[in-house]
């Protein structure tokens, strides 16, 4: 068995009175003391946002717009590039943006699919 760990450092934060009252109902509902609740959220990143998507075609609409503008940025970078007329090191910034993009509307589309 492990050494139990003695938990001798306080955190504090303030929220609104609706904040606390939405946070009283999550630590009931999980069952939890205060101090069990926000560790296991924060500690062990147990956090979830939900969000719902009212209009779905809405939100294709703005993915299709995006993919477009981003379609057109990677080809303008990539000519660029070709030409000398970017940096290598600009054009490896606007690549990993774009890679930083793809990631966040793919995690978008995933997140989607679960609701």
């Amino acid at each position: 068995m492990s050494a139990k760990k003695t938990k001798d450092r306080v955190l504090t934060c303030r929220v609104s009175n609706e904040d606390f009252e939405k946070l009283e109902q999550m630590i009931a509902e999980a069952g939890m003391s205060k101090s069990e609740y926000f560790r296991d959220v924060v500690i062990n990143r147990k956090a979830e946002i939900n969000v719902v998507v009212k209009d779905m075609q809405s939100l294709i609409f703005y993915y299709n717009k995006a993919s477009n503008n981003l379609n057109q940025v990677a080809h303008k970078a990539n000519s660029a590039h070709l030409e000398n007329r970017m940096s290598d090191s600009l054009y490896g910034r606007i690549l990993n943006a774009l890679i930083d993009i793809r990631t966040l509307l793919l995690r978008g589309i995933d997140d989607a699919d679960k609701s």
